[in-house]
C-alpha cells in the first residue's frame, strides 16, 4: 500500500505521515520539472525525497520515465515535433541520465505512461511500439536488476473515440507482449470522480472487471496511481451547481470526506482480494493548490487527516495483522 509525494513538499513535511502509513512512494519525475531547459537539469526536488526514502528505508516506484502529458512535456520538445529520430534520440538520452543517477535508490520503474492515448504528437503504431521497447530495453541495461512496469492510463479507453491515431489500452498491452518486450508488470491508473477525458465516476463491479481483464494478459498488475476527491468539485461544473455530479459522477451521494473514506476501504479491498495485484497506490498524500485531482489527498493543505487516510490505516493494520 502507497501513495505519491508531491516533489514541491519537503520531506520533513510529510514525510512522517507516509512513514508511518504506508509501504513506499511513487515518486513522481516529471521531464519538464527535470530538464526545464535542454541539457539543464535540475535534480534538487527528487534528490531530497531519494535522500528521505534511503534514511527511512521506504521503497520506491520512480516515473514515468516516459510519458507524452503537457503536464511532463519540457516546452523545448515539441521543437522536434515533426521529427521522430530526433526526439527518440532526446528521449533515451533523459532515460539513461535518469535511470543511471536513481538505481540505487528505485526499485521498480514506471518506465512508459500513457503513450497508448497519443495526443501530443503524431506517432504511428510502428513508432510508439519502437519508443515503448527502446525505453524498457534502456531502462534494464541501465538498471539490470530494477523492475520495469508500463502503466495504462484511462484504461477504460474512452479516448479512442475521438482519436483514431491513438490505441485501446487493452490493444496496446496485448501488442507490447507479441512483440516480446521484456518488461515484468502493467500498471493502471484509476483517478475518479474529475470532470475531464478518461476520469468519470466508475462502480467498483467495473473496476473489478477491469482488472480481470489485464490479469488475462499474464503479468502482475499495480493499481499505480488511484484517486477519487473529498468534496464536489464544484469549480469546475460550469456553474451549474450539481456538484460537479453531472459531469465527473459521484459514488452512491455526492463527495465528502466520509464517502472518499468509505470508497477509499472498498476500493482498496476489491483491489487487494485479487491475487494478482502487487501493490496499490494513492495518487498523492496531501491536498495542495496544483494538485492532479483537487481535493484527491488522504490528508488536508493543513496536514490533517481524513477519514479516507484513518480508513485505509485500518486496512492496512488488519492486513499485517496488527488490527486490535
Amino acid at each position: 500500500i502507497g501513495s505519491g509525494v508531491r516533489l514541491g513538499d519537503e520531506p520533513d513535511r510529510t514525510g512522517p505521515t507516509l512513514a508511518k502509513h504506508f509501504d513506499y512512494i511513487r515518486l513522481p519525475m516529471p521531464w519538464r520539472r527535470l530538464e526545464p531547459e535542454e541539457q539543464t537539469y535540475d535534480w534538487s526536488s527528487v534528490d531530497r525525497w531519494c535522500e528521505w526514502a534511503v534514511k527511512e528505508r521506504v521503497p520506491v516506484i520512480a516515473g514515468p520515465l516516459l510519458s507524452f502529458t503537457p503536464d511532463v512535456i519540457p516546452d523545448w520538445l515539441y521543437m522536434w515535433d515533426h521529427d521522430y529520430e530526433s526526439i527518440r534520440e532526446v528521449l533515451s538520452e533523459h532515460i539513461e541520465r535518469v535511470v543511471g543517477r536513481y538505481r540505487r535508490v528505485v526499485s521498480l520503474w514506471n518506465v512508459v505512461s500513457g503513450i497508448h492515448v497519443n495526443s501530443q504528437f503524431g506517432l504511428n503504431f510502428e513508432q510508439l511500439m519502437d519508443l515503448t521497447r527502446m525505453a524498457v530495453s534502456l531502462t534494464k541495461r541501465v538498471h539490470p536488476n530494477g523492475q520495469t512496469l508500463i502503466e495504462i492510463t484511462h484504461p477504460f479507453g474512452e479516448y479512442y473515440a475521438a482519436n483514431q491515431r491513438s490505441i485501446p489500452p487493452l490493444m496496446y498491452a496485448e501488442m507490447v507482449l507479441q512483440a516480446g518486450i521484456s518488461f515484468d508488470a502493467f500498471g493502471l491508473k484509476l483517478v475518479m470522480g474529475q470532470p475531464a477525458e478518461g476520469r468519470r465516476m466508475r462502480d467498483l463491479m467495473q473496476v473489478s472487471a477491469l482488472l480481470d481483464r489485464f490479469s488475462s494478459l499474464g503479468k502482475p498488475i499495480h493499481v499505480s496511481a488511484a484517486a477519487v476527491p473529498s468534496e464536489p468539485l464544484e469549480s469546475q461544473a460550469n456553474g451549474r451547481g450539481d456538484n460537479g455530479s453531472a459531469r465527473g459522477g459521484y459514488w452512491r451521494q455526492p463527495w465528502s470526506g466520509e464517502i472518499q473514506g468509505e470508497f477509499v476501504e472498498r476500493f482498496y479491498k476489491v483491489c487487494l482480494s485479487k491475487p494478482y495485484v502487487d501493490s496499490v497506490a494513492w495518487l498523492e498524500v496531501n491536498d495542495h493548490a496544483e494538485a492532479e485531482l483537487p481535493s484527491g489527498g488522504l490528508v488536508d493543505t493543513s496536514l490533517e487527516p481524513k477519514q479516507g487516510l484513518r480508513q485505509l490505516s485500518a486496512l492496512r493494520d488488519w492486513c499485517r495483522g496488527e488490527a486490535v
